[in-house]
């Protein structure tokens, strides 16, 4: 089971800024979804197989068709803006 300090770590290292009760509430909810599977791990399968196959059903996928690429000309002359053969796009701010 997890404790007050350590749901916060995690939250940390999620990056969410959860409240004091929010958090209270959020620990007590986890801990019943640990305990949970804690029982799971109590189930005896010993003569059980692997599971292979999650489903029977077939995937329907499209045929793939090679087509041409485009010349870099097009596909660059709406990019805001642009560095020989890339996009330059904002950095992302953590």
């Amino acid at each position: 089971m997890l404790d007050l300090k350590a749901f916060y770590h995690l939250a940390q290292l999620a990056k969410i800024k959860i409240e004091n009760e929010e958090a209270k509430e959020m620990l007590q909810a986890l801990n019943q979804k640990i305990a949970w599977v804690n029982t799971l791990q109590k189930i005896d399968t010993t003569y059980t197989k692997p599971l292979a196959i999650l489903s029977f059903e077939k995937n329907n996928l499209k045929e793939d068709h090679i087509q041409p690429s485009l010349p870099h000309q097009r596909v660059f002359q709406n990019a805001p803006t642009k560095d020989q053969h890339y996009f330059k796009v904002p950095d992302v701010k953590s």
